[in-house]
């Protein structure tokens, strides 16, 4: 089950959807991918700048994975608002409907979800 708490005119709205089509599915699995990818391609950077200075190619590198990070968050709200089946679940309402206290673990964990894991430090309904 996937599961987002929207602010919507000024209430909070929870949209529950119990099933993923297989589909979506792939999506979450490539996106999560390209994820753990750029984590891993930053982490070096990060380790490469520890022991001194970038050099220009690798500089140039660093930024436009720091560029694609404003990229990845609007593919990730895209996703997400693919994922229900509910129009009224859009990319603006996403935008629009999260705080940015939490929007981000929300994002992640409708995402971890969908892949049939559960979020941590949360319960599944049974």
């Amino acid at each position: 089950m996937i599961k987002l708490e929207l602010m919507e005119d000024g209430k909070k709205v929870v949209h529950e959807q119990a099933m993923v089509p297989f589909g979506a599915f792939s999506k979450v699995l490539a996106f999560d991918a390209n994820q753990k990818r750029r984590e891993v391609q930053l982490q070096n950077f990060s380790k490469k700048m520890e022991r001194g200075p970038l050099s220009d190619a690798d500089e140039k590198k660093y930024l436009d994975l720091q560029d694609a990070e404003k990229i990845n968050l609007e593919e990730m709200v895209k996703l997400v608002a693919e994922l229900f089946k509910d129009d009224s679940v859009t990319t603006d309402a996403i935008m629009n409907g999260l705080s940015a206290e939490d929007g981000m673990d929300q994002l992640q964990s409708v995402l971890q979800d969908a892949m049939g894991r559960q979020a941590k430090g949360t319960k599944s309904k049974k």
